[in-house]
């Protein structure tokens, strides 16, 4: 009895694990579109981390959302050319975990969206164990290119 369980537990798992899949959207290689003249584009991606959270986060900038942070997924959004403060959902804090922008007309900004692990915990001592921190990291163009070639472009 306890073998025939064993055994379709094994099943279910690998008929499962034949369903997961990246966020909804196609696999990004090239470059993106030309941008409109007078805008600006923030590029925001995730790469699949498998230390990090494996949940969404929403990202605003200047307190409007602009998008869903996806693991393994990018979005982007034209913009007028400004200052824009970009924060994520996080239930924990951590120093300069969110940024500044200020693209000028035509500029292309890539900003990786980051968790940090969760702090250790041992609650036989009494170490209480603490949330993911998501974290913003603006990153020089030549890297971000690179590094959203492979992942979901979604609408964010």
């Amino acid at each position: 009895m306890t073998r025939r369980f064993g055994l379709l537990a094994a099943l279910i798992l690998f008929a499962c694990a034949g369903c997961v899949q990246g966020p909804p959207g196609e696999v990004f290689h090239g470059t993106l579109p030309p941008l409109a003249p007078g805008l600006a584009r923030l590029v925001f991606y995730r790469i699949a981390d498998p230390y990090g959270a494996t949940e969404m986060s929403m990202v605003s900038l200047n307190d409007k959302p602009a998008g869903m942070s996806q693991l393994g997924g990018m979005f982007y959004r034209d913009v007028t050319p400004q200052a824009y403060y970009v924060t994520m959902v996080s239930r924990r804090a951590f120093p300069n975990q969110f940024k500044t922008v200020a693209p000028r007309a035509g500029e292309t900004f890539y900003i990786r969206l980051s968790t940090l692990p969760r702090q250790s915990c041992n609650l036989v001592l009494g170490i209480e164990c603490s949330d993911d921190a998501f974290i913003v990291q603006v990153v020089a163009p030549e890297i971000g290119a690179r590094d959203i070639q492979g992942l979901y472009l979604t609408a964010g």
